[in-house]
């Protein structure tokens, strides 16, 4: 579905018509991968264009969905890691409680601290 340029990525246009469009990566914010790269010009409307399919493109796609999906996978560990940290810290301290060995304001004063560290 036009207009397209020559050298424009094509991608599913997720109606699932067989059609494609023309977008770039910027453009086109869903996960599919591009099908191929225009090889030819038309203006709007609905057109048969001349494409390589699944050119070297594909693989920087890959390259840049598998840096996104580091930097999530990332960033969730450090999320995790930084809340069990947490949560390890609270259960200790209320075993101390527990046991008296710390009473509540020296343990108020310990998470304080720990907490804007």
């Amino acid at each position: 579905v036009g207009p397209v340029q020559c050298g424009q990525y094509l991608f599913p246009s997720g109606k699932n018509d067989g059609y494609a469009i023309a977008a770039t990566y910027k453009d086109y914010s869903r996960e599919n991968e591009p099908l191929g790269t225009a090889m030819e010009s038309c203006p709007a409307g609905k057109h048969q264009v001349l494409s390589f399919i699944r050119w070297q493109h594909n693989l920087k796609f890959q390259v840049l969905k598998q840096k996104k999906e580091q930097i999530h996978q990332a960033t969730v560990n450090h999320w995790l890691s930084g809340f069990v940290g947490l949560l390890e810290n609270c259960f200790t301290l209320c075993y101390l409680y527990q046991r008296s060995l710390y009473n509540f304001e020296m343990i108020m004063c310990i998470l304080s601290i720990g907490l804007y560290s």
